[in-house]
């Protein structure tokens, strides 16, 4: 499973970058397709258009955590793109393995370098695993 991010939507960051941020994730996560769970913000319909036959979109009105929790079957591996989901996910279940992923940014990219920091700081902190990605 990927948890997705509205980096598109509300940081800015080009569509294209973000499609290639995916494609990256799946192909680092060794496996051919992978179970997106986009994140509220995201632009479902925008997203859905870009055919992206790595990933297979997951409607859901539930948060990420309950979703999951709420599967017959946890998944082996969740990554997340710095998402809190990660931290509450950890606290609740030990069959999960995690993986926190952290993308560079390009520069014109309106993100809060300084929150994500701080954040992916506090991910590691708790144990779960960090990789850097590149989105370029």
């Amino acid at each position: 499973y990927l948890v997705g991010a509205p980096y598109v939507e509300i940081f800015s960051l080009k569509r294209k970058h973000y499609n290639n941020l995916i494609r990256k994730t799946v192909s680092h996560l060794n496996t051919k397709k992978v179970f997106y769970l986009p994140h509220p913000k995201e632009n479902l319909i925008e997203l859905k258009k870009q055919n992206l036959d790595c990933i297979k979109i997951i409607e859901t009105s539930f948060p990420v955590e309950l979703y999951i929790l709420n599967q017959k079957n946890y998944p082996k591996l969740l990554a997340s793109y710095g998402s809190t989901a990660l931290i509450t996910l950890k606290k609740i279940s030990k069959k999960l393995q995690l993986i926190n992923m952290i993308p560079n940014f390009p520069n014109s990219t309106k993100v809060n370098h300084k929150r994500l920091y701080k954040l992916n700081r506090y991910i590691k902190k708790i144990g779960i695993k960090s990789k850097k990605i590149s989105i370029l």
